[in-house]
């Protein structure tokens, strides 16, 4: 018995004319009703039956979201297949997972030929499914994998927030568990739209394909380009009801404009605003909302897929982890593995049904129940348990033990501006990313003086960042997360001459900088233009005031018209060919210390003394108050 497929055929004969799936081609919205993605499930299968002959295998699926990913999978199901999810976009990964997980079989959807530097070097096209767009493709020599598929639904790889990158293979049981529990917690019903937002390479867009086909309601794929996001969620023509469940990580949520995030709470369809991936941003409580959304916050981490507890957030209070999904458990351990009932420690969650094996585990490497780190310090107290932040965040600093996590909560306090604090080992350094959406480069200064003025007075001395930077987006990774490594590229940047880097790479970064993206995934954007990515004409003028000091002024105007126009492909080009402005290193300050005379010799011997002096803890330019009568 597969609960997925039972499911589906329920919901199938239910609701057969009920919309299961609404996507847009070429910018038109079109839908297929749960009869036709059922009959496009029994094609699909009956080609993978015909074609793979080995039943304990992982196909490998290469593609971006699609209208065809609810068949397939449904298909994969029914014929007892593994799955995982390619990205066309990283060669790198893919070669890695296929050769791990001795992947013989790739189903591929690429209707415009867009990739093509992997599957013809390493796989040949076996066939294809007629009138459906998909191909099937075949590797010929695979090495054996020794361990066994039989009871896995699909594989996923973690996003190595939690360390090395990691291959979890999920078993039906485990995910079939978090639908059950999801259905019931957020009272889903077939008269539901469900949003497909989430990155097919992270597990939570699993969560909202299944949730959706188990229960007869609609799931709601986007389109690529992020500019339509609120008309895809809310269409202004009726094109289907709105999105009613929408699951999202919280610096995503909040990299949409106030306007757009106003209508989400107080007008729009949605009634479950599900957070996760993130601690939850517990400044949406302070904003009026609809009586009919409720906010969850989902926790969970990829080793036991998905999630792991909700918490229902009514506006008061601090909001917690919240219980434990069914046939899951939470452990909160000291350093030194004593598990704790009140204090701080690592969280641990674990299960004796919720299994999922990790790398080369199997079923008799294992003892249950089965408990795996999360890397998450919380607190637990009266039988509730509060996320503090990772445990890699706690840092020793001048001598003091500190929390890189409650550094931000506390700037954001006090300023109210979003905020990344990082610790950049190479140089011991605490480093704090401030966003201020639209800035003036030539105030930047004075910005981040009055902000230095106002953290000396709210942040204890050992907590104070050496460096403040202003960025007008906190970039973000591919699932949606904060994007540490790109911060500290941005942070490398400052502190090299500009001659020590190429020219192009000082755009790239730039690039990512004030569109809020991930260095890693820049290329991926290589054919959208600066304003289809979510750019504006002010960000346009402050990418082009930083870039300034770099860039040959001749050119300058060039740049500006290709920027408004051009694609990021384009725009590298152009940059590519270009000449930097010579760097000149200026002589070094010999400064005066107060021990020290000056004298200057003329035809009067003039002698300078130190008469007095003060640590204002703050900016030259900054207005002094009387310290002291003298």
């Amino acid at each position: 018995m597969n609960y997925f497929v039972d499911h589906f055929n329920n919901a199938v004969e239910s609701f057969k004319h009920n919309n299961a799936v609404g996507y847009w081609e070429e910018n038109i919205y079109k839908s297929l009703t749960y009869e036709t993605i059922s009959d496009l499930a029994l094609a699909i299968g009956d080609n993978l039956c015909n074609a793979i002959k080995e039943s304990d295998t992982c196909v490998g699926l290469y593609m971006e979201k699609n209208h065809y990913v609810p068949s397939l999978l449904i298909s994969l199901q029914k014929c007892n297949l593994c799955f995982i999810f390619l990205d066309p976009e990283s060669l790198e990964k893919n070669v890695l997972l296929t050769r791990k997980l001795s992947i013989k079989w790739i189903i591929r959807y690429d209707p415009k030929d867009k990739y093509t530097n992997f599957l013809p070097t390493y796989y040949t096209e076996e066939t294809n499914f007629g009138s459906i767009l998909l191909t099937l493709w075949k590797r010929k020599l695979v090495t054996p994998y020794r361990d066994s598929f039989t009871s896995i639904a699909y594989c996923i790889m973690t996003s190595a927030t939690t360390g090395e990158p990691k291959i979890v293979k999920v078993t039906h049981e485990c995910i079939a568990s978090n639908i059950k529990g999801l259905r019931v917690v957020f009272k889903v019903t077939e008269k539901d739209v469900i949003y497909f937002g989430t990155p097919l390479t992270f597990d939570p867009s699993m969560v909202e394909v299944f949730l959706a086909l188990t229960t007869g309601c609609t799931l709601v794929i986007p389109p690529k380009s992020r500019r339509f996001m609120l008309d895809v969620l809310f269409p202004s023509n009726k094109c289907h009801g709105g999105v009613t469940i929408l699951q999202i990580v919280p610096s995503l949520l909040l990299h949409w404009n106030d306007a757009d995030i106003m209508y989400l709470l107080e007008k729009s369809a949605c009634r479950v605003l599900a957070f996760g991936g993130e601690k939850f941003p517990e400044e949406i409580l302070k904003r009026p909302r609809s009586n009919d959304l409720k906010f969850f916050n989902l926790y969970g981490i990829t080793e036991v897929s998905c999630w792991a507890s909700t918490f229902e957030s009514q506006g008061g209070g601090r909001v917690t982890l919240g219980d434990p999904l069914p046939d899951t458990l939470f452990e909160v351990r000291t350093d030194s593995g004593e598990v704790i009932t009140d204090g701080q420690g690592e969280l641990f969650v674990g299960s004796y049904s919720r299994i999922c094996y990790i790398d080369d585990e199997d079923a008799s490497t294992i003892t249950t129940p089965v408990f795996r780190a999360t890397g998450d310090l919380v607190q637990i107290k009266d039988g509730e348990i509060f996320y503090l932040g990772r445990v890699n965040s706690l840092i020793k600093r001048l001598g003091h033990k500190i929390n890189l996590f409650e550094v931000q909560e506390s700037v954001l306090q006090h300023t109210a501006l979003p905020n990344v604090c990082i610790w950049y080992e190479d140089e011991y350094k605490m480093i704090l990313f401030v966003e201020i959406k639209e800035f003036n480069e030539a105030v930047k200064k004075r910005i981040v003086d009055k902000l230095r003025v106002k953290l000396l007075h709210a942040l204890p001395r050992e907590c104070f960042p050496d460096h403040i930077e202003i960025i007008p987006s906190i970039p973000l990774s591919d699932h949606g997360k904060v994007d540490l490594v790109t911060l500290k590229v941005m942070y490398q940047k400052l502190i090299c001459s500009d001659n020590e880097q190429r020219l192009v790479d000082v755009f790239m970064i730039l690039w990512c900088k004030y569109l809020g993206l991930s260095i890693n995934s820049a290329e991926k954007f290589e054919n959208c233009t600066f304003f289809e990515l979510g750019g504006n004409s002010i960000t346009v003028i402050q990418c082009l005031s930083e870039l300034k000091c770099t860039l040959d002024t001749t050119k300058q105007n060039d740049l500006t018209t290709l920027l408004f126009e051009k694609t990021f492909k384009e725009c590298c080009n152009f940059v590519s060919h270009l000449q930097a402005v010579p760097y000149k290193k200026l002589k070094k300050t010999k400064y005066v210390h107060d021990t020290e005379q000056l004298t200057v010799e003329g035809t009067d011997t003039i002698e300078l003394k130190i008469a007095w002096r003060y640590d204002l803890e703050a900016c030259v330019d900054s207005t002094p108050t009387i310290v002291d009568e003298r």
